[in-house]
């Protein structure tokens, strides 16, 4: 088969370099990712989005700034979901079924909710009655805001190990 000066360069990949998604020829598993136990695994949701959900109502250990924050954000959009459902299916100038969907998506996610933080408040090796200070008027949002961007410990503390270096060591 002859090959032009278009067709060469084509040629020549294909034959020498490895497909997309792999190295060297196996398949590759991005860090952090659940299902890592056979080789070529893959799930569609990493661990720290699916952590909260699976650990619904445990409140001790610790949770990562990223595991809060992902939680947090499904949280807002979950709301703005069911608002947006809710007033697509209500009539002009009523919320009624937007209300009744956002406060059925508050009450299935209230107690996981307040598990991640209180863990999050473990991480940071405060205690978890911390979390009522989420509830004052105006200085909750701040309180939020200090528990997303506050590093935990990088040690382990009375509340447990590290949960960035747990999931390193299983990665």
């Amino acid at each position: 088969m002859m090959t032009s000066w278009f067709t060469a360069p084509f040629a020549l990949m294909s034959r020498s370099a490895p497909r997309v998604g792999t190295v060297i020829g196996r398949p590759i598993q991005p860090a952090g990712w659940i299902g890592r136990s056979k080789e070529g695994d893959r799930r569609m949701l990493p661990d720290y989005v699916t952590r909260p959900f699976r650990l619904y109502a445990k409140f001790d250990g610790r949770s990562t700034r990223r595991e809060f924050l992902c939680f947090s954000v499904i949280l807002w959009m979950a709301l703005f979901a069911a608002f947006c459902l809710g007033d697509a299916l209500d009539k002009p100038a009523s919320h009624d079924w937007a209300v009744a969907l956002c406060g059925i998506v508050v009450l299935a996610l209230i107690v996981p909710g307040l598990a991640v933080k209180v863990r999050r408040l473990h991480d940071m090796d405060l205690s978890g009655w911390w979390v009522v200070a989420s509830g004052v008027p105006y200085l909750g949002f701040l309180v939020d805001l200090f528990f997303v961007f506050k590093a935990g410990d990088a040690t382990d503390n009375r509340f447990g190990a590290n949960p960035r270096l747990a999931a390193d060591a299983t990665a």
